[in-house]
């Protein structure tokens, strides 16, 4: 999330931020008189980074551009996969035992694990100025080598 924010910081958001501090602050005014100080102060401070594209789009944005061309896997698996690793995300940090069975868990942990290793991998390639064709040739000796089975699932 870090490096997308500063690798995108002008284009991960959904609209100017001048635009979205004239609605965040006309949603303010017109709110004072509906919501409750306590509830309306915890609305806007969660309000604050309204306006920055999600975890899961900002998964999106990276598998498209590092991954697509090294590790070939169905968009529909990809996006199943990234919203997979938000709800196990969002289960560890906040123990929503309603996240627990639509987790990842064991082998499905280690696997997913290794595909965000990978993307970090090739992240780090691509800006140490290695090109895609040297990346993949390395990934497919690398997924022969080690016997790794990437599962998007």
């Amino acid at each position: 999330e870090a490096y997308h924010r500063i690798k995108y910081e002008n284009e991960s958001k959904y609209i100017e931020d001048d635009d979205y501090k004239c609605i965040l602050g006309e949603l303010k005014e017109r709110s004072t008189d509906i919501i409750e100080e306590p509830f309306r102060k915890v609305l806007f401070n969660k309000l604050e980074y309204g306006n920055e594209y999600s975890l899961a789009k900002r998964f999106k944005m990276l598998f498209k551009e590092y991954l697509n061309e090294i590790l070939e896997t169905p968009k529909l698996n990809k996006n199943r996969f990234i919203q997979k690793v938000i709800k196990t995300r969002n289960y560890l940090v906040h123990q929503d035992k309603k996240l627990d069975d639509i987790s990842f868990h064991d082998e499905e942990y280690i696997n997913a694990n290794t595909i965000l290793k990978t993307l970090i991998e090739v992240i780090l390639l691509k800006e140490l100025g290695f090109k895609n064709e040297k990346i993949e040739i390395f990934y497919q000796k690398k997924i022969k080598h080690n016997n790794l089975i990437l599962k998007f699932n």
